[in-house]
């Protein structure tokens, strides 16, 4: 269950992009302001806006975080629509019972978001939901209000007569549709572990306006004196299907008898098709919720680590805090070391020492603690202020590939979803590239034996880190499968930026989609 991939539109260079899978291990390459990091830095944008409660569904800023300013600020400047447009592509639990087959369901879930009035954000002005299996999408647009405008399936209008509806109640990132065109959506921030066992949380009246528009459909199916409340018990079972699956649910199962007419012509009639078009407009509250749900678990649990890492100190104050989690700027390093056990220390020593072959600790002296580092070779451990700046870049990024792909996690304890990391190879030497590839894919495998898969992202302009995980595949330490390359590629004349996907063959050689002299320096003139 949960998040398959992502595309964006309109964000900052990034016109368009296709459904980016979110692999086992991703690399993005591209030149700088192609569009990359923007991509990238999407995963923390929408971890930031579920973690807390909100006025509008994207939090576009937040201190020491993720900074796109507003939306205003975030819309790729050569957008003829001033708005952004998240599209994820989402596998639902069985369990949200919108279809009548006995394997999850695959959405398309895209959200156009448009700028507000001050002192309101960004605000919901559309969604398109597709279901590819069916190949049917359902359009809603809304006015600034959150007032339901239009309502469309396959072009089909699907508005309920003579009824208001709005965007409202309780959602993480994705409010939904309600009687009433004056509804307030209240953006809550995740809280409990949804991935153990996602919460249904609707209301009675979540899609009475819907259901009963389905209601109204079926009957032409059945007898002329059939009681409302039975047309509106036997759509409240209506699941999308398969058209003969549907049918046969509605002429067999629902208890009553189709009318002759209306069995002559069956899964192929305009009566038919009405009720296939109002069922997936009614099942679109039920998908909204469940993808919220999946989407904002993802997101919250998604790990990053920024290109700018703090600077080493020589010593640091020891305070009376615990630390799980290292920060995006590795700033609270030294309190992570010092939280772990002496065992997760050992641990996290070994790591380093069995990928980039030095040891680190942590050196208590009273109130205070140094960070210590023992260099390939070296007899003794040293302060890192004393041993090189590679070092103070290359430490908070083994300490979250460790602390989130192989570090020992209770039962309860929530596993991280993706670790986007930006940069990695920053002060490393081509060689220790080559290496720290490794070192990503050791810390993937570790967490897949685990049975608590991280995936992992990567932004980088390396030759090594390429290189070296199509080495890794032609040794079997990973399979080609489990990598992915995505390439953002900018017209220096339009500035528009072209993103496709590459990967590797089974022995290790870059696939065909991979350009030719890629990392080849650009010509002059």
């Amino acid at each position: 269950m949960g998040l398959e991939a992502l595309r964006v539109k309109n964000l900052r260079s990034l016109s368009d992009t296709p459904q980016i899978p979110i692999r086992p291990i991703t690399v993005l390459v591209g030149r700088n302001s192609s569009g990359k990091s923007t991509f990238l830095r999407t995963f923390p944008l929408l971890k930031q806006s579920v973690e807390r409660p909100t006025e509008s569904p994207i939090l576009w800023y937040l201190q020491r975080r993720i900074d796109f300013g507003t939306l205003n600020n975030a819309i790729n400047d050569r957008a003829t629509e001033r708005t952004v447009t998240f599209e994820f592509t989402v596998l639902l639990p069985l369990s949200t019972e919108v279809t009548l087959r006995d394997t999850p369901p695959r959405f398309h879930v895209s959200m156009t978001l448009a700028e507000g009035q001050p002192p309101h954000g960004s605000f919901v002005q559309g969604y398109d939901i597709t279901q590819p299996d069916f190949a049917v999408t359902a359009s809603l647009r809304f006015s600034p209000t959150g007032r339901l405008l239009s309502f469309t399936v396959d072009g089909a209008d699907m508005m309920p007569q003579d009824l208001d509806m709005a965007l409202s109640g309780i959602a993480y990132l994705l409010p939904n549709i309600r009687p009433g065109s004056h509804g307030k959506v209240k953006y809550q921030p995740v809280v409990p572990p949804l991935h153990l066992d996602p919460p249904k949380w609707r209301d009675t009246d979540y899609d009475e306006a819907l259901l009963n528009e389905l209601a109204r459909s079926l009957r032409p199916l059945y007898h002329g004196k059939t009681h409302d409340k039975t047309l509106v018990e036997i759509a409240d079972h209506v699941s999308l299907g398969g058209h003969d699956a549907m049918w046969q649910h509605l002429e067999r199962d629902s208890g009553l008898s189709v009318k002759k007419d209306a069995r002559k012509d069956g899964h192929f009639g305009h009566v038919f098709q009405e009720i296939f078009y109002r069922t997936f407009a009614r099942l679109v509250p039920w998908v909204l919720d469940a993808a919220d749900m999946q989407i904002a678990d993802f997101m919250s649990r998604v790990a990053y680590l920024a290109p700018l890492r703090a600077t080493a100190d020589r010593s640091y104050r020891l305070q009376d805090i615990s630390v799980d989690d290292v920060d995006p700027d590795g700033q609270n390093l030294a309190m992570f070391m010092y939280s772990l056990s002496e065992a997760e220390r050992a641990s996290f020593a070994a790591f380093t020492e069995e990928h980039l072959e030095f040891e680190s600790k942590i050196d208590i002296s009273g109130l205070n603690a140094e960070i210590l580092v023992r260099e390939p070779g070296g007899s003794r451990h040293i302060n890192l202020v004393d041993i090189g700046f590679g070092y103070t870049e290359v430490l908070p990024l083994m300490a979250i590939l460790w602390s989130t792909c192989c570090r020992e996690r209770g039962a309860d304890d929530p596993p991280t979803s993706l670790l986007a990391i930006e940069q990695p190879e920053l002060h490393l030497h081509p060689a220790h590239q080559v290496k720290l590839a490794g070192a990503i894919a050791s810390a993937w495998r570790t967490s897949r034996d685990a049975g608590r898969e991280v995936k992992i992202m990567v932004e980088t302009h390396s030759e090594g880190i390429v290189n070296g995980l199509g080495a890794l595949i032609q040794k079997g330490v990973i399979g080609a499968e489990d990598v992915q390359i995505v390439i953002f590629d900018q017209d220096p004349e339009t500035r528009q930026t072209d993103v496709r996907i590459a990967g590797y063959t089974p022995d290790g050689a870059l696939n065909d989609a991979w350009p030719f002299g890629f990392f080849a320096p650009v010509a002059d003139g």
